[in-house]
């Protein structure tokens, strides 16, 4: 897909819709992985949206295949933003990024969207990289 130079509504639109398909076009696959899960885009949207001054909601349909989606997943294993960032590579919006993490940790502790109820166990994972990856894996077992 092409994006846009800076992140818009639209292209995050697109991402969430195409996450949204490809997870549901994926339910007979068996242990698979997903980088983002419908939530992440969620997030950007919402942010994206209050800095635009427009309150973006997805439409009953799309809001039905996220929830649809949600509820083939097992796990959502959350990296919250760590301090220090890990990444070494220059952060192109680095507010965005840490507006989106606050955003979806509401989402995911709290569940203020109301889409995880039926959805998949929520796991926050921190730490070293080797605490991280045992503590992804007790998750997975």
């Amino acid at each position: 897909m092409a994006f846009p130079d800076a992140p818009t509504i639209d292209s995050f639109a697109e991402q969430l819709e195409h996450s949204v398909r490809v997870i549901l076009g994926s339910t007979s696959e068996a242990d698979m992985i997903f980088d983002r899960c419908p939530l992440d885009f969620i997030a950007y949207l919402e942010v994206l949206g209050e800095k635009e001054g427009v309150e973006w909601a997805p439409s009953g349909k799309l809001l039905a295949r996220i929830e649809a989606a949600l509820s083939t997943l097992d796990l959502i294993a959350w990296l919250p933003l760590s301090q220090p960032d890990e990444i070494k590579a220059t952060i192109e919006y680095p507010k965005l990024r840490r507006a989106v993490d606050a955003r979806l940790a509401g989402i995911l502790r709290d569940d203020d969207l109301g889409l995880l109820e039926q959805g998949p166990r929520i796991v926050e994972i921190g730490g070293s990289r080797p605490a991280r990856l045992a503590r992804l894996v007790q998750a997975s077992a």
